[in-house]
C-alpha cells in the first residue's frame, strides 16, 4: 500500500518499518522500543566517539590557541589565520561537533512520527485508513479515544483487536496485522496512559 508522501516520510518511514521489526520479534512495544533505541546507538557510536576525540583535541589545542590570542590582539585575520592552520594541521574539525548534535534530534523528531501515527508507520495503513478505524472505534465507544487528537492512533491501535470483528466487515480489505492491533503493555504498565505525577495511580 502507498503511503501519502511526505518530506518527513523520508525518515518515518523506514523508521516505522523497523519499529514494525522489532515488534513483530518481541510482540510487545516497550520492548521494540528498547530495540530501536540500541540500534540507534549502535549506529551512533562511531560518530560520538569520533566527535569525543574531536571535543579531546580541541581542548589539548586551547593553550596554542590562547598563545596565539596574546600574540595578535589586535588582528584577528592573523588569529583565524593561524588557529584555521593549526586546527587542519592537527586534523581537528569545528563543525562536526555541531552536525553531531543536529543528527539525535531528527532521529528523535522521525520517532515521535512514528510513535504518535503506529497505524500508518508501523501497521502500514493509508492515513485515510487509519483515520476511518479511529473514526469506526470512536462510533463503537466515543470514550476511548478522548479529546487529544495527536494521540489517535496510538488509542485506537490499542483496541483494535476489541473491535476486530466489526472493523472487518465494515473495512473487507484490512489486513490481520492491523487487526491484531498492537500491544501496549510493558512491565505492568500501559504505555497509552498520559504519565501521572501520582505513581501511585
Amino acid at each position: 500500500m502507498v503511503l501519502a508522501f511526505s518530506v518527513a516520510d523520508i525518515i518515518n518511514v523506514p523508521f516505522g518499518y523497523i519499529m514494525d521489526v522489532f515488534y513483530r520479534l518481541t510482540q510487545n512495544y516497550g520492548f521494540a522500543v528498547m530495540l530501536f533505541a540500541i540500534c540507534v546507538s549502535l549506529v551512533m557510536y562511531p560518530l560520538n566517539a569520533k566527535n569525543r576525540i574531536n571535543s579531546i583535541k580541541q581542548a589539548r589545542l586551547n593553550p596554542v590557541v590562547k598563545k596565539i590570542r596574546e600574540m595578535f590582539p589586535n588582528d584577528t585575520k592573523v588569529q583565524n589565520r593561524l588557529m584555521e592552520d593549526l586546527y587542519q594541521k592537527e586534523n581537528v574539525s569545528l563543525s562536526g561537533g555541531c552536525l553531531l548534535s543536529v543528527v539525535p534530534i531528527l532521529i528523535l523528531l522521525a520517532l515521535y512520527g512514528v510513535v504518535t501515527q503506529p497505524i500508518v508507520y508501523m501497521l502500514h495503513e493509508s492515513k485515510e485508513t487509519a483515520q476511518a478505524l479511529i473514526e469506526h472505534i470512536q462510533t463503537k465507544n466515543p470514550e476511548l479515544i478522548g479529546e487529544n487528537a495527536a494521540y489517535a492512533q496510538v488509542i485506537a491501535s490499542s483496541f483494535l483487536g476489541d473491535f476486530a470483528e466489526s472493523i472487518k466487515t465494515a473495512f473487507p480489505a484490512i489486513k490481520d496485522a492491523t487487526l491484531n492491533g498492537i500491544n501496549y503493555n510493558f512491565l505492568g504498565l500501559d504505555l497509552t496512559q498520559i504519565p501521572q505525577l501520582d505513581f501511585t495511580q
